[in-house]
């Protein structure tokens, strides 16, 4: 049967969208479920998705075509696209979706590269002329973090915005709910591939750290506390991978829904939320071309929101 439709058991809740697919279909191989993902003919609940490892919820529709036409990438929501202009494109990242695909040699539907781009491509379309393709990748959020994000779309502007990211120019301000009430506190360590446990961490060792070794300087300040919890706010000097998300877990306050970075001896409870709380909520650089300062900020999204509201109410969670 080329298209079927199928209703996610109790069972299978919080399965991928792959997984979902799979099992609609007898005999289906992975690699030919997450291409009918990637390639636009699988919907659920009506709405076309395109990341293999979307979860799905119980009791919701996925309906698969396998001879359906292929769809190109979505395009972002209109408002997710906050500045547009020659040099540049800032936008508004959901959470869920890589930054860039992760598997370059394959073809990108799913990241937000590839849905700023066509996007952009879209809009260029419909108001007529040269269609601009360019876009480049200075930044990257994980795929969980929400926030806001600067594409260059010139070479020009890539190799300015770089030279402002290695000269610490660019003023980052994150948002992350976290276990316990950390104090305010500047961290400075040296973050490695393995701290010893098979994760990235700071180093321990003692003495002069690895070659390897990156320093990361983190700005903690508390911004609400709560039942031991916290909204904290953290200002990036450097950006090295997970640094925030390393530097909190590190000090005993890991961030909600962090599967990977938990403070040692916590308890294995539920997680209170389905990804890291993590928001990069400002973003601020000098525009590449005419040098005017530039400050672009991101609301809280729904789910930190929601998250925030039970936390001032006093729930438990």
């Amino acid at each position: 049967m080329a298209e079927t439709t199928h209703i996610v058991p109790e069972d299978a809740d919080q399965t991928t969208v792959a997984a979902a697919v799979r099992a609609m279909f007898e005999g289906l191989s992975w690699s030919r479920a997450r291409a009918l993902v990637a390639s636009g003919r699988v919907m659920v609940d009506g709405d076309v998705i395109f990341d293999p490892s979307a979860r799905v919820s119980a009791g919701s529709e996925v309906r698969a075509d396998q001879t359906g036409k292929r769809k190109s990438a979505r395009s972002l929501p209109q408002d997710a696209l906050i500045f547009v202009d020659h040099d540049l494109a800032v936008v508004i990242k959901p959470p869920g979706v890589e930054t860039v695909p992760y598997d370059e040699n394959k073809r990108d539907t799913t990241s937000l590269l590839a849905m700023t781009l066509q996007s952009l491509i879209d809009t260029q379309r419909r108001r007529g002329g040269t269609v601009q393709r360019g876009l480049g990748v200075v930044q990257r959020l994980d795929k969980e973090t929400s926030g806001v994000l600067v594409f260059p779309r010139t070479h020009a502007a890539r190799k300015a915005l770089q030279g402002q990211f290695r000269r610490h120019a660019i003023t980052r301000r994150y948002v992350a709910l976290v276990r316990g009430i950390p104090t305010e506190q500047s961290i400075e360590t040296q973050l490695v591939a393995n701290r010893g446990d098979g994760r990235r961490g700071s180093w321990r060792g003692g003495g002069k750290p690895p070659p390897e070794a990156r320093r990361a300087i983190t700005h903690i300040s508390v911004l609400e506390a709560f039942n031991d919890a916290a909204l904290v706010e953290c200002r990036l000097e450097t950006g090295r991978q997970h640094q925030i998300r390393i530097h909190l877990s590190e000090l005993g306050h890991p961030l909600f829904g962090d599967r990977i970075y938990r403070a040692r001896n916590a308890p294995n409870a539920p997680a209170p939320s389905r990804r890291t709380m993590l928001h990069a909520a400002s973003l601020g650089f000098t525009h590449p071309s005419d040098g005017r300062p530039m400050h672009f900020v991101a609301p809280t999204p729904p789910d930190m929101a929601q998250l925030l509201h039970s936390l001032r109410n006093g729930d438990q969670v």
